[in-house]
This record gives structure tokens, sequence and C-alpha cells, in this order.
């Protein structure tokens, strides 16, 4: 829809700043330190013959992509957990951008907090089955629930998925219970990325 609205209002004559990738304080200085000559170079030279709308995926979950895995290996394991009283703890194994961006965050206080909270989602995914537009609300962050299960939750960025980033970006959940049980589960491919 911004696209859209975008290509509307540049048709009316609306302009925008010259230099949002390659200025001072553009897009390519807040990613690279790659002269900008050189960046520009490399983002022009393939233009026109690779089409990379086919290596696109829909995200299913209104949150930050790096917090999908876990939520997916919620889903996989929540039939197996019983009572959610009964879990212990709740390890997240991911890589390191992914813990960078999602674990710094235990207690988000506003919807924004809460799209990259890591500890957040996970215990939506475990206690609703689902991470939708609602969990996204003062008054569903504000849950007790979700803070008790979320205080339960510790992420790690480990060698294994550090080691597979790029290609993979996923994540392993171990789930331990008062019995002494754990269960695990990795994801290595997203639900969407077919």
């Amino acid at each position: 829809e911004r696209g859209i609205v975008a290509c509307l209002l540049a048709a009316e004559g609306m302009e925008a700043p010259r230099q949002v990738l390659e200025g001072k304080s553009g897009l390519f200085s807040i990613l690279t330190d790659a002269p900008k000559d050189q960046v520009i170079a490399d983002c022009l030279k393939d233009l026109g013959a690779t089409r990379l709308i086919n290596e696109t995926y829909t995200k299913l979950y209104p949150c930050c992509r790096y917090t999908h895995p876990a939520i997916e290996a919620c889903f996989t394991l929540r039939p197996l957990v019983g009572e959610l009283g009964d879990i212990v703890s709740i390890e997240v194994n991911t890589f390191d951008i992914a813990y960078d961006a999602t674990a710094p965050n235990p207690k988000p206080q506003s919807p924004a907090e809460a799209r990259f909270s890591m500890h957040y989602l996970v215990a939506v995914a475990l206690r609703d089955g689902f991470v939708g537009l609602e969990d996204f609300t003062e008054k569903s962050i504000a849950r007790p629930e979700m803070a008790e299960l979320g205080a339960k939750v510790v992420c790690r960025a480990t060698k294994e998925w550090n080691d597979q980033y790029p290609d993979i970006r996923g994540a392993e959940l171990r789930i331990t219970k008062q019995n002494g049980e754990v269960l695990s589960h990795k994801t290595t491919k997203l639900s969407g990325m077919d």
C-alpha cells in the first residue's frame, strides 16, 4: 500500500531526499563502511538481469522475522508440553543478529518493544498457540501470565546457528519440565518460505 501511495505522490510531482541511499546519513552508510561508489556499482551491476521476487517469502507473524523460527518451534512443541506451569525453563538458541535484535528486551512495555522481544513472543506462542495483531496491544502485553512465562525464557547466540547464518536463519527451542523431561525442536525453514 505504501509503495502505491509513494508512486501516486511521485506522479503528482512530490520529491524525496535525493540521497536517501547514498547520502551521509543514508541507508548505505548504515549498512556498510564500503566506499559509496563501490556500493552503488554493486547494487547496479545485475540490475534487470536478476529477479529477486522469487526469493521473497510470506511473513506469517506481525513481529521481528528473527523471532519466527522460535515461534514455530513453540507451535511444534506446544502439544507435548502439557501444563504450562510444569515448565521450568525455556531456552532459545539462535544466531548473533537474532539475539541482538530480540533478546535484550525480556519485559516489553509497548507494542513496538513486544514485536522485538523473544521472551514475550515465545510466551505468547506457547500459551496462545498463535501470534497475531491482537498480541500487540497494551492490554495483551500487560498480561501477568505472559510476564511469568516470559521470565522462564533464556536466549543464547550459539556457534551452531552462527555457522549456518545467513543461509539458515533458524533457532532451537528447548523446554525443560519439572519432571526433568526436555523437549527440543529446531526450525531451519519457516512456513511461508516455499
